[in-house]
């Protein structure tokens, strides 16, 4: 149907954007100011992640490396289109610390764009385009992600264009439609090669819908789409490996939710890890359940799109949350959070409006109204907690990465030292950094992947990379402390609601170097803002 069908004015999905949008840009600049106010003046990503892209890109825009050190392959990151664009701002403008703020604004407005294209095939009414729009703005949580300053807008608007696009392929007919794209499946081809390479866990729409179009004999535009999601996975996989990486990201194999388990064969894991990722995310919960219900109402009505797109929905939800991660400030599942409602909304709509016109009971009314709040209740509780979390988020790491960063920058120079998060590090000093969590050290992947990994093991590590200090979470090393490591003082942080841990202690590694360390850290403490508590061992 056109943008005008149904009587709907042509311009209403552009005003639900309008709307939406201006509330987006709003909480953002107020979430920013904040940031700033609270953290010295500067503006700090809320997670040390972003500080990860950041090193990768401004060695890639500037030495051409693909890692945080600049003369170093390390697959660190799991998304490869995003420090690609910042790689591309950092050339033309160089490092500026606002560029991952303002592609992650892009990105959210690109995903509005995008779910406004999506309500308006729906055919829904314009005021609950405003609902719709307004609601995936706060529920995701746009601004919580967009303070994050990472891909996970990005993957969320590419994710929503495969599923619109793969459920009326799915429901067509013979003909596809008009263009070579379209009747060859590049364009699903090509979009699924975007998402990919911007978050991995596109394989598992991509996959969906490859088994959707084999079973209806789909050969070709199959065929397409799996060229398309894998092509991205194979590049870099190959350009890994002939710089000694491993064939897939670090990250995404020490992140999985379940590569040790499905590494062992333990499926009672894997399934005891599906149920308590939903139980985390009753969200999820409630649109999964809403999902299948509606579709199942729907499939005699003629909505085959909407039923389609429920299911894509609810199978990607399903496999991401067996074999993936969810939480962490709201991104990892906040594609699927856009995407159920997306899904759910427009069968909603229809079956509540055709409830109230067949029985305008006030009875029936006031139970429509009690179902909708239950639904909006998790979405609810969900966006508050992101506008709450967002500005302590961007203050845990001010008080605890960058401030490690500055203590390795004005009194380490250009030391060796080990970590488990180096983003800031990385971005922010010159130190040569070993990276405790294998995210850009392959040799601590494969030995945290293999079990090797422990105490005696990381004293050879360190001691064979040159580490002179260590500054490591309280509960990284276990029981039992590395062989030769001296613990010399500790920073604890207050009201942690991001971090990996609220402790951070520091070791000295090198033989001869406690009493430096020790005074470097007596010197240094004092200067720590508000909010750690600092100690000397």
């Amino acid at each position: 149907m056109s943008e005008g069908s149904r009587g709907y004015p042509a311009t209403g999905g552009w005003v639900a954007f309008v709307v939406a949008a201006a509330l987006l840009v709003m909480v953002v600049v107020s979430l920013a100011w904040g940031d700033v106010r609270r953290n010295g003046g500067n503006l700090v990503y809320a997670l040390d992640d972003t500080y990860i892209h950041m090193a990768v890109a401004r060695n890639l825009a500037e030495h051409g490396t693909w890692g945080t050190d600049p003369h170093e392959f390390a697959p660190a990151t799991s998304s490869l289109v995003w420090p690609l664009l910042l790689a591309g701002v950092f050339a033309l403008a160089g490092p500026a610390n606002g560029a991952p703020l303002g592609l992650a604004l892009a990105s959210a407005l690109g995903l509005l764009a995008a779910s406004r294209w999506a309500l308006r095939r729906a055919e829904i009414p314009p005021h609950l385009q405003v609902a719709g729009l307004l609601l995936l703005v706060v529920a995701t949580p746009m601004p919580t992600l967009v303070l994050t300053g990472m891909e996970h807008l990005l993957h969320a608007a590419l994710t929503v264009v495969l599923a619109g696009i793969a459920a009326t392929r799915l429901t067509s007919g013979p003909d596809p439609g008009p263009g070579w794209l379209a009747a060859s499946g590049w364009d699903l081809g090509g979009i699924a090669a975007l998402a990919v390479a911007t978050r991995y866990e596109a394989l598992f729409l991509a996959g969906l819908i490859v088994l959707a179009l084999g079973w209806q004999r789909r050969w070709r535009q199959a065929l397409a789409t799996v060229a398309g999601s894998i092509a991205p996975v194979i590049v870099f996989g190959i350009v890994s490996s002939t710089h000694g990486g491993l064939f897939l990201p670090s990250s995404l194999l020490l992140k999985s939710a379940t590569a040790s388990s499905l590494h062992a064969f333990s499926p009672g894991p894997v399934l005891a890890g599906w149920y308590t990722r939903l139980a985390y995310t009753p969200e999820l919960l409630v649109l999964l359940l809403l999902a299948l219900l509606l579709a199942g109402h729907a499939i005699g009505d003629g909505r085959r799109r909407e039923v389609a797109l429920c299911m894509l929905f609810a199978g990607t939800l399903g496999t991401h949350t067996l074999l993936a991660s969810v939480g962490w400030l709201f991104r990892y599942e906040a594609y699927l959070v856009c995407l159920g409602v997306l899904a759910v909304l427009p069968l909603a709509a229809r079956r509540v409006g055709e409830g109230l016109a067949g029985d305008p009971r006030p009875a029936r009314r006031w139970l429509a109204a009690a179902s909708a709040s239950l639904i909006l209740l998790p979405l609810g509780v969900r966006a508050t907690q992101a506008l709450t979390r967002a500005v302590p988020a961007t203050n845990n790491v001010y008080c605890q990465h960058l401030q490690m960063a500055r203590f390795v920058r004005e009194y380490l120079g250009g030391r060796t030292v080990a970590l488990n998060d180096i983003g800031a590090v990385s971005y922010l000093t010159d130190a040569k950094v070993v990276d405790l969590s294998g995210l850009a050290d392959v040799e601590v992947a494969m030995a945290r992947l293999s079990g090797s990994y422990d105490a005696t093991w990381l004293a050879s590590h360190a001691l064979a990379r040159g580490v002179d200090v260590a500054m490591v979470y309280a509960g990284a090393l276990g029981p039992v402390t590395p062989p030769g490591w001296r613990r010399v003082g500790a920073w604890r942080l207050e009201h942690n609601v991001v971090c990996g841990d609220d402790t951070v202690l520091f070791y000295a590694v090198r033989p001869g170097s406690d009493a430096a360390l020790r005074a470097a850290l007596a010197e240094f403490g004092p200067t720590l803002p508000a909010g750690v508590r600092h100690r000397l061992d």
